[in-house]
């Protein structure tokens, strides 16, 4: 179903972000903007929100396109062409509440447009296995940025021949528009060359940042040095015990 550009959009179209991140956050004495790029934060210079450059969250408008594109409701709500259902899978890895809770979400929402979700169980040993041979539909999966300098992980998350385009989209052309980023020395420039691909990548609706988050840290009382940090990893001499 996914093959379908006008069901991938759909799709993102029908996902309310900001309700995805409040039950990310539920009991958190934290918030933040919503993400709108893969490759900077939205406190780092040049960042630029290219998701809402592209995408709004606008439910009633996927309904007006997925009628346009010949998927008519059913009687049961779920949507249908050339005798096909509108379903699409959510891989869901473990037990736990929060993201049984988040793929309920996500349900909940698809359903309303008529795409029905069919929430698939997996182990969470299945991991690497599900993202290397892309046995997914729909995926949350996240990683952690270690470098200010995050327009240099643009052709990981977007050009179509990395694994770690774990949604497969992609093209040759764009490919080189990508790495065409990586020749520019000035670091302002560059971010907008990155701003500027980033949003023709996004504009495949295979992929969608959904939030970043807080890192959180526990650790004895007087040990220093240590815990929740951005773009920093303490060195090990200079973690230790106060005096």
């Amino acid at each position: 179903m996914l093959a379908d550009k006008d069901v991938r959009k759909a799709v993102e179209e029908s996902i309310d972000r900001s309700q995805i991140a409040k039950i990310q956050f539920q009991g958190l004495d934290y918030k933040e903007p919503l993400p709108g790029s893969a490759v900077l934060y939205s406190f780092q210079k040049g960042y630029e929100d290219n998701v809402s450059a592209v995408l709004k969250y606008a439910p009633d408008e996927a309904e007006k396109a997925l009628d346009a594109a010949g998927w008519k409701s059913g009687g049961d709500g779920v949507r249908a062409k050339n005798g096909k259902k509108l379903e699409v899978g959510y891989t869901l890895l473990g037990d736990d509440p929060l993201d049984k809770a988040t793929a309920g979400a996500f349900a909940a929402m698809l359903k309303p447009v008529g795409i029905r979700l069919v929430i698939k169980k997996a182990d969470e040993a299945e991991f690497a296995g599900i993202l290397s041979g892309r046995k997914f539909d729909l995926f949350v999966s996240g990683n952690r940025s270690m470098d200010p300098f995050g327009a240099r992980y643009l052709c990981d998350f977007y050009c179509s021949d990395r694994a770690s385009n774990i949604t497969g989209a992609g093209s040759a052309a764009l490919d080189e528009e990508i790495r065409a980023t990586t020749t520019i020395a000035d670091l302002g420039r560059q971010a907008a060359a990155a701003n500027e691909v980033e949003r023709k990548a996004l504009q495949q609706y295979a992929f969608l940042p959904l939030f970043s988050g807080p890192s959180t840290y526990a650790v004895k009382k007087g040990l220093a040095n240590v815990g929740a940090t951005i773009f920093y990893n303490p060195l090990p001499e200079t973690v230790g015990w106060q005096k």
